[in-house]
């Protein structure tokens, strides 16, 4: 019971971070502050026994390092999918549930560039419910809240942005 306290504080301190980058307007910011909680997240997959989560925010955390110094292009977007898939296919623990923050990874890092933001908004909450779902698994209570909190908000999000759409 001890880990999982300790795992879901830990996830805490990582989810406090990403409302945190809601917040702030540079992208070089954003990208250290999302560095941070990834590395808040990585810890607490680790501690929590969902080794697929882990890896998926380490390499979320070696990208953002790719992406303050370089254009992230196609290559490094197929660089980053590979090597999550790799290291999943080899520490994945969960079965079929492991592959989820691979496939929601993916998902996400193949949309960063799309211009829509009804389709990038819809890419979140679609990615982010696989993250609910392995969440749970691992009984990261507090990743599951905020995943949740994050779906509620981005769909309205999509409802003020339709609004705007059919007022202009």
């Amino acid at each position: 019971m001890n880990v999982i306290l300790i795992g879901n504080a830990v996830m805490l301190c990582g989810s406090l971070l990403m409302v945190l980058a809601g917040f702030i307007k540079t992208k070089r910011n954003i990208l250290l502050v999302q560095t941070a909680q990834c590395g808040f997240m990585f810890a607490a997959n680790l501690i929590l026994g969902g080794m697929s989560g882990a890896i998926a925010n380490l390499v979320s955390v070696v990208r953002n390092f790719v992406c303050l110094k370089y254009e992230f292009t196609l290559v490094f977007k197929l660089i980053f999918i590979l090597a999550q898939a790799a290291l999943t296919a080899i520490f994945n623990t969960l079965g079929l549930i492991g592959w989820l923050p691979v496939l929601a990874n993916a998902v996400y890092v193949w949309m960063l560039d799309v211009k829509d933001e009804k389709i990038l908004k819809l890419t979140i909450i679609i990615t982010t419910a696989m993250w609910v779902v392995f969440d749970l698994t691992i009984i990261n209570i507090v990743g599951a809240v905020f995943d949740v909190a994050t779906i509620i908000s981005t769909s309205i999000g999509i409802v003020i942005l339709n609004r705007a759409r059919k007022e202009s």
